[in-house]
């Protein structure tokens, strides 16, 4: 699938600034940014919150993905806003997000190894903005 040939001009010269970008470490996306950070920027994302499907198959990576959920997205693992959904809306975790500390936000970036965060671009992080467009910000500590 060519992801790129789906989206509007604005939003593929903002995706190419990702993929120009120089990082070391993972990107934190939201149901929003996953699929666009991987395909078309090719960046490393830390959890791919639109399908976690893979637990089934990987029971050993249980463990980790519940450490992020909890940790990063602020949700509970046993207790999420909605049962046997196998996978973490915006909407769970966006106030979360926007709440954050620059303290707890160093934490999370340093824990794991994070080099920026992808978020749609109504949400306002306590980060420091360096790009974005009408539909996406690309944040970095």
């Amino acid at each position: 699938l060519n992801l790129i040939n789906n989206i509007n001009l604005e939003d593929q010269f903002f995706w190419q600034k990702v993929k120009d970008e120089k990082i070391d470490g993972f990107i934190l996306t939201t149901e929003a940014t996953n699929e666009p950070t991987f395909r078309i920027a090719h960046k490393p994302i830390l959890l791919r919150t639109t399908s976690m499907d893979v637990m089934r198959m990987l029971p050993y990576t249980t463990q980790k993905y519940k450490e992020i959920i909890e940790e990063v997205y602020g949700i509970s693992f046993f207790n999420p806003p909605i049962k046997y959904l196998s996978s973490v809306p915006d909407f769970f975790f966006q106030k979360t997000f926007e709440n954050r500390s620059k303290a707890e936000w160093n934490k999370i970036f340093q824990q794991y190894n994070i080099s920026s965060v992808i978020v749609p671009s109504g949400w306002k992080l306590n980060l420091k903005l360096k790009f974005s467009n009408k539909n996406f910000s690309y944040y970095i500590f």
